[in-house]
């Protein structure tokens, strides 16, 4: 199976997006939502899943603290040890990961690095799998957790997610589990469609 080598990116409005630096565990989401941007993208890269190498992650983050002169954007937010956005364009916590165990490696970087992060998910109770990783990196001042929520609840999870993601009441549920351990937790409205969604 081919390995992601290139899992740590910068947004191109990093100039006033909070989370612009982030990393991604898999090379493709087979959650495969029907809202999901990055849907047009595998027609172009393909849809293999390709696990990132936890190995080149972690030199990357490591090389990228010692730059002493940071050329790029890039460069400058690994060197600001900026706070990441753990699943931009895949979601860490997919079916997959059951299987390759590629996050939970990512969380223990994170733990090892001090490097503080945001997971967004919408699959909740994959993650819930890593409580004692989560607590651990809450207790570090390292996590804040922000599950993706549609406004349509179970109507949107039916409509866009395929029912292929934790059902949004869960999310909650596991939401309130991690606030009670401390955790900070928001949420991520996503998507709104306008004409189909009303405020």
């Amino acid at each position: 199976m081919l390995k992601l080598k290139s899992s740590v990116t910068m947004r191109g409005d990093s100039l006033y997006c909070p989370l612009s630096l982030s990393v991604d565990s898999y090379g493709n989401c087979l959650t495969d939502c029907n809202y999901c941007w990055i849907r047009h993208l595998n027609h172009t890269w393909g849809k293999e899943l390709k696990p990132t190498d936890t190995s080149i992650l972690e030199r990357k983050l490591i090389n990228g603290l010692k730059n002493k002169t940071p050329k790029t954007t890039l460069a400058w937010a690994l060197n600001q040890k900026k706070t990441i956005k753990f699943g931009n364009k895949t979601d860490p916590f997919q079916e997959a990961e059951k299987i390759y165990h590629t996050s939970k490696e990512i969380l223990s970087i994170f733990i090892r690095l001090n490097w503080t992060y945001v997971i967004q998910t919408k699959h909740t109770d994959i993650m819930m799998l890593y409580e004692s990783r989560l607590v651990k990196s809450h207790k570090k001042g390292l996590l804040t957790v922000l599950p993706e929520m549609s406004p349509g609840l179970e109507k949107d999870w039916e409509t866009f997610e395929n029912k292929l993601t934790t059902n949004p009441i869960d999310r909650v549920k596991h939401s309130v589990i991690l606030q009670k351990l401390g955790i900070n937790v928001g949420f991520n409205g996503e998507p709104f469609i306008p004409g189909y969604h009303t405020i």
